[in-house]
């Protein structure tokens, strides 16, 4: 399948590469890892990879900081908040049946 596209192919090399980042990377190096992938996204001329560049260079810094300790995750909050929102979802759902 990626040999039918060379930007198909570079967009999933790239995805790869960022997985690779993300997985892989130390606190230490991962600021100059993500800064050589921006400039490969903005490089690809591939207008959602160019998006995705200007999005981790806006955020940068929060997402290095993100790799100081990879067992700290808002993970278990954002779920609590996803339950939160769906309890009041089926409530107003529950009120608008009983009126």
């Amino acid at each position: 399948m990626l040999d039918l596209s060379d930007d198909l192919k570079r967009g999933y090399q790239l995805k790869e590469l960022f997985l690779d980042i993300v997985n892989h990377a130390e606190y230490k190096t991962v600021k100059e890892e993500l800064e050589s992938f921006i400039s490969l996204c903005k490089e690809s001329k591939i207008d959602e990879f160019i998006d995705v560049s200007k999005m981790i260079e806006n955020w940068l810094p929060y997402i290095v900081n993100s790799f100081i300790d990879k067992i700290f995750s808002n993970g278990y909050t954002e779920g609590l908040n996803n339950k939160i929102k769906v309890i009041k979802r089926v409530l107003n759902i529950e009120c608008l049946k009983i009126e």
